[in-house]
């Protein structure tokens, strides 16, 4: 009698779950054909600072050719701005929803693009000191754009539906543990090969010394100013105890520059360290530019199973959380 009751609820969970997966996949597709995949968010003008008053039409523009400096020269620590730069195509901002003076100003940390509808960043980013986490509403994501303060016709501006940090993410005495975050997009990105892209995520454990770039819009010294386009810095992973001042924790991975000092800073969290052309590290913990001071990322490859199940599309949870409860369906009846 039991078994009979176990297959007659099998057949009926298993007609719900298609069914649910069925409509989940229609509205995708609906969504696709009507061309749905930016956001709705309706930008303000742009508006001229004097941050952003750019000699030439080209720099105006954010033209690839435009190579004049900015009214500032500091560069986040050793870092650099190639004159083409494939890497930032993977990079997004993200912002509070509310603009001080002009696009741009309300960046607060970076985060990488891991498919058209997750963003991968740390916890501290969509975590308050607090413990509370931040309203979803109150959050946009920036992509297709290097420059920080300029909109041009590939930025995409996306709304954010749900904020995952990791559940047992915690700061104690500024020490970070399990500083990783994920959040869904309300709509997907539009993908292309030069402005927005997928990020390929890590799939072996990281090397002490393999050379890394890390990407950001960081402060160029400590509590100044953010530049307008991003930068880029070279590192290298190092062994554990050489950031054993800063608290590295289980699953942080140490990187820095023992040559040009380079480092990440505020506003650079939650950006992406790639090696190899993969990601491999989540800048968690900027050093502090003080002779040599290496900082804290969090490790991509170590995280991989929860990044995974986290960053899934709806399809994929629905299956991975049906299989969970028919093997639990299936325990109960093996016991009873």
């Amino acid at each position: 009698m039991y078994l009979s009751k176990f297959f007659v609820s099998f057949i009926l969970l298993l007609q719900l779950s298609i069914n649910s997966i069925a409509v989940q996949w229609n509205n995708e597709n609906n969504d696709f054909k009507n061309k749905t995949e930016l956001s709705l968010v309706e930008l303000k003008p742009f508006k001229s600072t004097s941050l952003t008053s750019y000699k030439t039409l080209d720099r105006r523009q954010g033209k690839r050719n435009a190579t004049e400096d900015d009214d500032f020269e500091f560069l986040i620590s050793g870092g650099y701005r190639p004159e083409s730069n494939p890497l930032s195509k993977f990079l997004v901002s993200i912002r509070t929803t509310k603009e001080q003076m002009s696009f741009g100003d309300n960046h607060y940390c970076g985060g990488s693009i891991i498919s058209r509808k997750a963003i991968l960043t740390v916890a501290h980013c969509i975590v308050f000191p607090s413990g509370k986490v931040r309203n979803p509403e109150s959050i946009l994501i920036v992509a297709g754009t290097p420059r920080r303060l300029l909109r041009t016709e590939n930025t995409q501006v996306m709304a954010v539906d749900e904020v995952i940090p990791h559940p047992d993410f915690s700061q104690i005495n500024n020490i970070l543990k399990n500083d990783v975050g994920i959040m869904k997009l309300k709509h997907k990105l539009k993908l292309d090969e030069e402005f927005v892209d997928i990020v390929p995520l890590a799939d072996t454990e990281p090397k002490t010394g393999t050379k890394c770039t890390v990407l950001g819009w960081g402060d160029v010294f400590r509590k100044g100013p953010m530049p307008d386009e991003v930068l880029n810095g070279d590192v290298n992973i190092l062994a554990e105890w050489e950031c054993k001042y800063q608290g590295i924790s289980k699953g942080g991975i140490c990187a820095g520059n023992r040559d040009s000092e380079t480092d990440s800073r505020e506003g650079d969290s939650g950006g992406p360290m790639i090696c190899n052309n993969k990601q491999v590290g989540i800048v968690s913990g900027g050093g502090e530019s003080k002779s040599y001071d290496p900082s804290i990322y969090s490790d991509v490859y170590y995280y991989r199973k929860w990044i995974a199940q986290n960053g899934a599309n709806y399809i994929s949870r629905s299956i991975y959380k049906l299989m969970l409860l028919l093997l639990a369906i299936i325990k109960l009846a093996i016991n009873t």
